[in-house]
């Protein structure tokens, strides 16, 4: 049983939870603490001549002995969410079955298991009563300080026992919820299905049952009756029992529905006269320095001038041809000729087109579009251009 006992309380002082939940809880009252020490120096409004307020109200809270008294409730109330979490969080691992039966098979029973768990967790109760009486002892002394320009200890000589009377209630106040995590635990085997249960207990406390029937006749008038028993637990538990009778006329539930009207379709749209577009095709073929040898990247182009042209055997395409200014004019308007007759030749061979269809005319270097004087500019004016218009019929 020793070691059972040593080994629970190392791993509980080595658990995480066991000491966030206390900072947490430490911190909380500290806060709350905090808050009425401000508000005792705030002046309080009368409620009137004869219902004064008492302006010792939050005084008297925060001062001691009363800081103490007010402390000694802090664990049984909401610093026992904190001690559940940890009991359930502690417990509900331990008893799983993959961790037990090896402790078994060392000799350790079931039973000794449950009391040292249970021991070392009543000592963590123990643990977190000493440290929020004493922090609670710290911020009385100090609101003592400040109101009463002394700290009074004299009542802890003459009132120990009921101190101690007190600590020793504050500690049973959390036996029942220990022992309900543990046995939680025991039962489910989870730490996480314990704590919900024994929370969801703190938090409510309180039981509701009804029962209540309901009559229609002549589709609107229902007549209602039913009864609710409540019962709630804590220090001050009480039962309340209530019956409730309901007759309810309902207006629009008997009238005749209104009879539906199909709205008439809506007539269909007159057809549309088919719509006529212009379309342009440019065609422009840019050659390199002294050549007059057509790419292959310009097929798409010529493609689309070949298909436009089939499909519209009317249309004449008129082919310019143009050079840069490098060379003489003779020269280049040579040039600018043979790549024109490239182009047409192209159209004609590769594509079918009637050469009667094709006229050709050369400039030379006679109508640039860009600055001979940089190497860029020479490029696009080595060029054949050509543009068919036509109009086509758009059916939607």
């Amino acid at each position: 049983m020793g070691n059972l006992l040593a080994a629970e309380f190392f791993k509980i002082v080595r658990r995480p939870m066991t000491w966030i939940a206390l900072v947490i809880l430490v911190a909380i009252m500290v806060t709350l603490r905090g808050l009425l020490i401000a508000l005792s120096f705030v002046s309080l409004p009368t409620a009137g001549q004869d219902q004064a307020m008492p302006r010792d109200l939050f005084t008297s809270l925060v001062t001691l002995p009363g800081a103490l008294a007010d402390t000694l409730n802090f664990i049984p109330s909401l610093g026992l969410f904190a001690l559940l979490v940890v009991a359930a969080s502690n417990a509900g691992t331990e008893f799983a079955w993959g961790t037990i039966v090896p402790l078994l098979s060392r000799g350790a029973s079931r039973t000794q298991l449950v009391l040292a768990k249970a021991t070392v967790l009543f000592g963590v109760v123990v643990a977190y009563l000493v440290v929020t009486v004493l922090v609670g002892l710290a911020l009385g002394a100090l609101a003592s300080q400040l109101h009463l320009g002394h700290v009074p200890f004299d009542w802890l000589t003459d009132q120990w026992d009921d101190f101690l009377l007190s600590l020793l209630r504050a500690f049973w106040a959390t036996v029942p919820y220990i022992l309900g995590a543990i046995a939680l635990a025991i039962l489910f085997r989870s730490s996480a299905l314990a704590m919900g249960i024994v929370l969801a207990y703190v938090f409510v406390e309180q039981l509701g049952f009804g029962i209540g029937i309901s009559r229609t006749w002549e589709d609107q008038w229902e007549f209602r009756a039913g009864a609710k028993l409540f019962a709630f637990g804590g220090d001050n538990s009480y039962s309340d029992l209530g019956f409730n009778l309901g007759l309810n006329y309902y207006f629009e539930r008997g009238a005749e529905p209104a009879p539906v009207v199909e709205a008439a379709p809506p007539p269909k749209p007159a057809p549309q006269p088919p719509e006529t577009r212009t379309i342009t095709v440019e065609l422009r073929v840019l050659f390199d320095f002294d050549k007059a040898e057509v790419k292959a990247i310009y097929g798409d182009e010529l493609a689309a001038v070949a298909e436009a042209m089939k499909r519209h055997p009317d249309i004449v395409l008129v082919l310019e041809g143009h050079t840069d200014a490098i060379g003489t004019e003779a020269y280049n308007l040579d040039l600018s000729r043979r790549r024109v007759e490239a182009v047409k030749a192209k159209l004609v061979s590769d594509y079918g087109i009637d050469p009667a269809r094709i006229e050709t005319e050369a400039y030379g270097e006679s109508r640039p579009v860009a600055d001979n004087a940089t190497p860029e500019g020479r490029a696009q004016n080595r060029r054949v251009v050509g543009r068919i218009t036509f109009e086509e019929v758009v059916q939607d």
